[in-house]
């Protein structure tokens, strides 16, 4: 598996974007994304995506 390294402001994928190149549900992606907020990893804004929080300034993404 190949990781991308995500940095402090940096755009997650969206969601349905997520989901079709992983080949995995909207709604697994979703929750995943809710998760990771939950936890304090990124912070979503309604209507302009989910971005990496300065909190934890990086977050490992697996891109396959």
């Amino acid at each position: 598996m190949a990781y991308k390294q995500l940095v402090f402001d940096q755009r997650l994928p969206a969601q349905r974007v997520l989901a079709d190149l992983l080949h995995i549900t909207h709604g697994t992606v979703t929750r995943t994304y809710d998760l990771l907020e939950l936890c304090g990893y990124v912070r979503a804004k309604l209507g302009t995506g989910t971005d990496v929080s300065q909190a934890n300034k990086r977050v490992l993404f697996n891109t396959h």
